[in-house]
Parts: C-alpha cells; sequence; structure tokens
C-alpha cells in the first residue's frame, strides 16, 4: 500500500476516533489512545465504525485491545490483514 493510501487511511481512523471521543484537536497516530480517555467500550465502538467505514469484518484472533492501542497499531492491521486482499 502506498504513502497516500496509508495517509487517507490514518485520516479516516482519526476522524472516527475524533467523533467518538468528541474531541477537535488532532490525535498523534503514535500515542496512547487511554491518554484521549478510550476505555474498553469506547474501544469497542471504534472497532464496529472501522469496520463499517471500511466494510468488512475483524477476525476474532485480530481483536485484542493491543491492536487498538494506538491509530498507527490500526493502521498496520489493516493495512497487512484486511485491506491489501484481493
Amino acid at each position: 500500500m502506498n504513502v497516500q493510501n496509508s495517509q487517507l487511511i490514518i485520516e479516516r481512523i482519526m476522524a472516527i476516533v475524533s467523533s467518538i471521543i468528541n474531541l477537535d484537536e488532532s490525535i498523534n497516530p503514535s500515542s496512547n489512545l487511554n491518554e484521549y480517555g478510550i476505555n474498553s467500550m469506547k474501544q469497542m465502538e471504534i472497532i464496529v465504525n472501522i469496520e463499517m467505514e471500511f466494510d468488512f469484518e475483524f477476525l476474532d484472533e485480530d481483536l485484542l485491545m493491543t491492536n487498538f492501542e494506538t491509530i498507527d497499531k490500526i493502521v498496520l492491521l489493516l493495512e497487512q490483514k484486511y485491506l491489501n486482499q484481493g
């Protein structure tokens, strides 16, 4: 996946996260989302919104909270396992 596509994915995920936590400021993609008040319920909301946005479902084996600690980790998971298919 090229840099331009990666940036678009980051922007889409940042928009999802920002809307869930009602944040107007920019999120650092490498910062732990817990720093922004993300708890397990909000993480699940983020997961569901990502699945709807990108039209797929995460495999159960990927639903580890460590995969969703930062935007960078979410993007890496998407690029490696879900968006390079086909």
